[in-house]
């Protein structure tokens, strides 16, 4: 859903850096993130390549959100994490935004697009992944 949003996004680019993008989704969703007793974490150094940062701050905001929403409320420890690291194969950066949420059931784990890849088990948590091409900045 975030990806359809951000590709729909007929805005002119806003380049920032991606670094900057991270840390003001963080920043927005925070609140929300301590009221549901969720800690966000920036795992590890979140480069400082320039990407639109409308279109994958959508994206960031929307996982984040998500994962939030769907927090278990069993777990007295509940996280969501960025991770931002290179990806030579695909010429970018792959960023993942994970937690120990509720998951999602492998049935319903569909293929959401070439551009996501969802990885979830149930009681476990779940994991996206998201290609940030070289080009876009």
């Amino acid at each position: 859903m975030a990806l359809a949003l951000a590709r729909a996004a007929n805005e002119t680019d806003t380049p920032r850096s991606l670094r900057d993008v991270a840390e003001d989704a963080v920043a927005a969703l925070s609140p929300r993130a301590q009221a549901a007793g969720v800690c966000i974490e920036l795992a590890g150094a979140i480069p400082a390549v320039e990407v639109d940062a409308r279109r994958v701050g959508l994206v960031l905001s929307n996982l984040l959100s998500n994962a939030i929403r769907f927090a278990d409320l069993t777990k007295t420890d509940r996280w969501v994490r960025v991770r931002v690291e290179r990806d030579r194969e695909r010429a970018g950066w792959r960023t993942q935004v994970s937690d120990n949420g509720v998951g999602i059931a492998r049935e319903a784990a569909a293929q959401m697009g070439s551009e996501l890849a969802l990885e979830s088990v149930p009681g476990v948590g779940t994991v996206l992944t998201f290609t940030i091409s070289d080009h876009e900045s």
